[in-house]
């Protein structure tokens, strides 16, 4: 009985969201914020921007010439 539990509850431990689906996020916030609390934007700009920040950042490591950009 115990076992089967254990089971059912690792399957359903969340995945979490990758960067660009942590971004549509952000962008899905700000809706939210916009129609029921503008109080949230500062808040919701900072966070967006440190993933922007992680995002181009894990793009920096994989590009490293000029020319891979165009690869």
């Amino acid at each position: 009985q115990d076992d089967n539990e254990e089971e059912e509850e690792d399957a359903f431990v969340e995945k979490p969201p990758n960067l660009p689906e942590a971004l549509e996020m952000m962008r899905r916030l700000h809706l939210f914020a916009s129609i029921e609390q503008p109080q949230l934007h500062n808040l919701i700009y900072d966070l967006e921007s440190q993933l922007t920040d992680i995002y181009l950042d894990s793009k920096a490591v994989k590009q490293s010439s000029f020319t891979d950009y165009f690869s």
